[in-house]
Order: C-alpha cells, then sequence, then structure tokens
C-alpha cells in the first residue's frame, strides 16, 4: 500500500469504553515505528478532531475500536470520514446472539456475525493468496491452546470483497473489505494486548500471536519502509559442545565443511573454553579456510551445572574472563579466530552474568531461553520478547535460538526482524546431514529466504531501519560492532541508535575514524553517511571496566571434579550416545553423582 508524502501516522481514535486497547494499538504501532496518537472522542464531539484531519484523505490512516465506532456513528459528520481514509483498522468485537448490524454496515452484509470458536486445540492459519503483501508467515499454521475461546466471524454471506487474512480453525478472525477509497480491516479480538505488561518466567508469548501478528500485517501493509525492517535477514546453526577433533560424536567435521558449502548454510560450535588444548590442528587448519561457513563462540568456561547461573558478581566476571582467555590461548595455539559471542551452558544465566559479559567486552549472548533465573526481579514484557534483542539488562544484547521442531515460530522471528538462530547439539547429525537440509530448504520457503552466516556475523549484520524522509533513514542496532551496509542505491543518511548507559562510551568510530557521537535517554546516537552499496564498520569503544581483583582459585577439588565431567560427557558423547539404552543408564549415573557431589 504505502504511498505517502510525508512520515505518515495512524490516529487510534480512542473512547472510555476502550481506552486500555486503545492504549495498546498505540504501543504496539509505535514499537513497529509508526507514530500513533490517540485522540480521545465521544458522543457530543461537534466535529471531526483535527488530528484526523491533519494527513491529505489519501495518505489518512484511523483505527477505532467498535465501541468508539458505535459512539461516534451518530454524529453528522463521522459518516464520510471512514470512506475517505486509507487504511482502517477495527478491533474490539463480542459475541453476538444473532446478527451485529453494525458489522454488517461496516461490510455491506458480507459480515454478519461474531461467533466464539468453541474447541480445546485451536488451528490459525495465515493466508497468503498473492493478493496482499507477503510476510514470512504467509500461508502458515499454527496450533495453541487459549485460557480464553478466541472469537471469529461468521462464515462471509458474500465471498466477493472479503479478504480472509488470518483463519482460526476454518472461520475468519482477521479480514479486509474494500471502503470507499481504501480498505477496511476488522480484527475479532475483543481486547488487545499491553505489550509493556510484565509477565511471568519463560511464558509463551503464542497465546497473543493472533492478534500481534493481525496488527503486524495491518502495519507493515499499511506503511511498509516506515515501519522498522532489517535490511538482511540472517541465519545461523549453533551445535553446542564439540571440541575440533576429526570426530566428536556424531558430527564429522571433514564431512560437516562439504556439506555446509553444497547447502550454502553457515555453522558456530558452542566451543568449551576447557577444551582449548584439545583440538587437532589438522582439523582447525581446514576449517579455517571455511570462515564464510564455520566460527566458533564461546559456550560456557567449564561447563559445570548453571555455572553462569549464580549472582556472584565477582564469581560471574572470573569465570567471563577466564573463558575469554582460554579462547585467546586456543587461537595462539591454533590460529582459529573465535566469536566473541556467550552461548550460555545449560540455557541458564543470571542479570549478574549478563552485567559480567558486558564489562568484559563480549559483543552479545545467544541462548535457547531470554529470561534470566532471577528474572522476577525485573520481569521481561511482549517488548523485550518481541524486539530484535534483549536489552533491559545492562543494555547488553541477548539473542534467541530455537530448536528446528517448528518452522512457524522461525517465520514470526523473522516477521518481527530477528536473526534466525538453530540451536542443536551433535546428535542433530545422528541420521547424517538430512536435517540440516531439511531446515536450509524450510527456511528457503520463507518470503525473502536468510543470509547465511556464522555467527558473529549473522549479529553484528543485524539492525534495523526505517524511512525517515528523502535519503534519510533512522537505525536501531544492538551489537557493539555493526556491519552497516546501504543496500540502496543512493547516498544515505543513517540516523543510529542503540541502548546504552550515559558514562560508559569512550567514542564511536565508523571504518576506523571516530565520530561524533551523544549518550542521552538510555541511547547513544550518531550519524553515519554511505554511499550507494557502500558498508562500514560501526564499533562502540568502551571506557575501561573498574578493576576486579581475583579472589576465586581454582582448586585442586575444583579442577578434577570439571575434569571428571568434562570426560564423562566425552564418554557419553563419542560412544554411548550410539545406544539409546546405554544413553539413557549414562544420564541417570551422571545426574546422581553431581546431584551427590562426588563429581
Amino acid at each position: 500500500m504505502e504511498g505517502f508524502t510525508k512520515e505518515p501516522r495512524l490516529v487510534v481514535l480512542s473512547s472510555e469504553p476502550s481506552a486500555v486497547s486503545d492504549r495498546a494499538l498505540a504501543k504496539f504501532a509505535g514499537f513497529l515505528g509508526v507514530t500513533a496518537p490517540l485522540v480521545p472522542v465521544h458522543a457530543e464531539l461537534a466535529g471531526p478532531p483535527p488530528e484526523a484531519l491533519m494527513a491529505p484523505a489519501t495518505e489518512r490512516c484511523l483505527a477505532l475500536s467498535l465501541a468508539t465506532f458505535r459512539i461516534l456513528k451518530s454524529q453528522s459528520w463521522f459518516p464520510s470520514l471512514l470512506p475517505q481514509a486509507k487504511a482502517i483498522l477495527i478491533y474490539g468485537f463480542g459475541v453476538t446472539e444473532t446478527e451485529c448490524g453494525d458489522l454488517k454496515e461496516l461490510t455491506r452484509g458480507a459480515l454478519a456475525s461474531v461467533v466464539a470458536v468453541d474447541a480445546k486445540t485451536f488451528e490459525y492459519h495465515i493466508h497468503g493468496d498473492g493478493k496482499h503483501k507477503a510476510f514470512p508467515i504467509s500461508g502458515r499454521s499454527y496450533t495453541v491452546e487459549l485460557p480464553a475461546v478466541p472469537l471469529a466471524f461468521g462464515s462471509p454471506s458474500v465471498r466477493d470483497g472479503v479478504d480472509t487474512l488470518i483463519s482460526v480453525n476454518h472461520q475468519p478472525c482477521f479480514v479486509s473489505v474494500p471502503s470507499g477509497r481504501g480498505t477496511l480491516y476488522l480484527l475479532s479480538s475483543p481486547t488487545l494486548v499491553d505489550i509493556d505488561v510484565p509477565l511471568p518466567s519463560n511464558c509463551p508469548s503464542r497465546q497473543w500471536y493472533a492478534e500481534l501478528l493481525g496488527l503486524s500485517i495491518f502495519l507493515r501493509s499499511v506503511f511498509g519502509r516506515w515501519c522498522w525492517t532489517a535490511p538482511a535477514r540472517t541465519a545461523t546453526i549453533v551445535i553446542d559442545d564439540p571440541y575440533l577433533k576429526k570426530r566428536y560424536g556424531f558430527l564429522r567435521y571433514e564431512s560437516l565443511a562439504r556439506e555446509l558449502q553444497q547447502t550454502g548454510c553457515s555453522l558456530t560450535v558452542g566451543f568449551i573454553p576447557y577444551n582449548y588444548w584439545r583440538s587437532d590442528r589438522r582439523v582447525t587448519n581446514m576449517l579455517r579456510g571455511q570462515r564464510d561457513r564455520f566460527s566458533i563462540a564461546v559456550h560456557g568456561c567449564d561447563h559445570t551445572t548453571a555455572e553462569f547461573a549464580s549472582r556472584d558478581e565477582m564469581w560471574l566476571n572470573q569465570k567471563a574472563r577466564w573463558a575469554l582467555e582460554r579462547m585467546d590461548t586456543h587461537t595462539k595455539l591454533t590460529q582459529m579466530p573465535y566469536d566473541e559471542v556467550m552461548v550460555f551452558p545449560q540455557g541458564r544465566f543470571s542479570t549478574k552474568a549478563i552485567q559480567a559479559l558486558k564489562e568484559c567486552r563480549y559483543l552479545a549472548a545467544v541462548n535457547t531461553t531470554v529470561w534470566p533465573v532471577d528474572a522476577a526481579e525485573n520481569p521481561l514484557t511482549l517488548r523485550d520478547i518481541l524486539d530484535v534483542a534483549v536489552t533491559k539488562y545492562d543494555n547488553f544484547p541477548i539473542f534467541g535460538r530455537r530448536y528446528p521442531q517448528d518452522v512457524f515460530d522461525f517465520a514470526v522471528d523473522a516477521l518481527f526482524q530477528k536473526p534466525l538462530l538453530i540451536g542443536e547439539h551433535h546428535a542433530f547429525f545422528k541420521s547424517g546431514f538430512e536435517p540440516l537440509r531439511r531446515v536450509a530448504r524450510e527456511l528457503a520457503t520463507l518470503d525473502t529466504p536468510p543470509v547465511w552466516m556464522p555467527l558473529q556475523g549473522a549479529l553484528t549484520s543485524t539492525f534495523v531501519v526505517k524511512r525517515a524522509g528523502s535519503g534519510h533513514y533512522d537505525a536501531r542496532f544492538f551489537t557493539s560492532l555493526l556491519r552497516l551496509r546501504n543496500a540502496t542505491g543512493e547516498p544515505c543518511l543513517y540516523s543510529l541508535t542503540k541502548p546504552e548507559a550515559p558514562g560508559l562510551v569512550e567514542a564511536v568510530t565508523v571504518g576506523g575514524k571516530s565520530v561524533p557521537f551523544e549518550c542521552r535517554s538510555g541511547f547513544l546516537k550518531c550519524d553515519v553517511q554511505l554511499g550507494p552499496e557502500d558498508e562500514r564498520d560501526v564499533k562502540v569503544l568502551y571506557r575501561a571496566a573498574e578493576h576486579r581483583s581475583n579472589h576465586y582459585r581454582r582448586s585442586w577439588n575444583f579442577r578434577s571434579r570439571v575434569f571428571a565431567r568434562r570426560m564423562l560427557s566425552d564418554m557419553r558423547d563419542n560412544y554411548l550416545s550410539k545406544s539409546d539404552r546405554l544413553l539413557a543408564a549414562a544420564e541417570k549415573v551422571k545426574d546422581r553423582l553431581f546431584k551427590d557431589g562426588i563429581v
């Protein structure tokens, strides 16, 4: 749709009955980059609010609840307002026992009722028929169990003109219909979720998918490049634990290198720093020639139980430093570089661990959950977990990754402009490389196939932009190293912002040269001018962190326990994993040994 002469706005006409949902919509629109002023209205309003008429009719975009529509529809000025607009969204429907006159009026009789969809499990389908803009989720389905019964529109009595965008159990719940000069969008959700409400730890977001995806389709269809959009969609497979020998468990590196070249995928091994002395030089020499397809990242330090879930700041800081020292030693021994990214072992970490990574100048953390173990003290919100990376804790980026089970969740990640990060272990290759090929095929079916890169490249190439004017883009980035590329065919000015606290940043360089910057209101800000197809490294340089004395020593008892754990894990992965029965028995023995403090 798009076609705006200046920065557009979504005017939300807000009334008392739907004020909570109205504010929620305005927040979500702003989250996607669209300015959405709330304009209070009431039954005695003598004329249209000036804010609703600021844009020319051909660029006017409005949103209101059904309750607000009912309040305003009797006003003499209102009937002509909607048909003149470019796009209108109406939400906040309730169940109707018979017909809904307002719904019939809005859709010219095409839709007449709102019904409750009574079932235990709900299958939502995002329709992709080529009539509308394609999205990563187009043509895909997902299932979910919900705490409340969802609503849907009764089956259209007149099919012509009604486009079903999302359906639940084969009944339309988000539709569009022609309306005068523009398009009317109808979302059946009775209320809209507030993306700033704190959530319980590890709360699944799938329960809100229907309304979030519907609103995203509406906003991105209407406003296009004025929404935050990642210029590059990157992808990486991260395999935890293997060290670099000819074979580790089901992973054979020579065969892997050939497979990565053939499929075009990229893979990063979460390398346990403790194993810095165990790499085979022949293998590392071979893998160094695959830098566009292969890398290693930091996976814990000793990989002991919940080692980064501690709340001890000094211990975590020391662990983070030890990990880097070991990775540096590994590089000296093998000339194999590493990604300065932490992949947390066992998926457990604390907010104090994030603080330690920030102080030790890691670029980012990657984890199967973005929830720290102590999240209850500072809970995440939907805004946090929907964003490209979680930056709530010390402004340090935590990127989520997923096991390759349901491609729909990766499609949702792509819709919200996240890098597609796949997490697995060596058993992923138990039956050969077909699982890897399947992942590559599935992600290639997205509206835009991803660009495969090793982990650090994928994260530092991830940023989002939105149009700010002719040749001018606002841009948000997340890691202290950004590979900024101007993919347009014209010179562009990028106004960069990154979450950052004042007083920490020493300098910002672009292509190695310092540029002016400022830190205010919780963000670092600077401008970068790039020519067509030009790219530069943007680096945020921090002031030296306060030195923390090393109060911890790795005792003989501690070292022996770590050694025993690593040897048991190696035996499990390299030998016992070939037998499901032996593997299950070994896991029970290992759990008992660690529970009893023997290892």
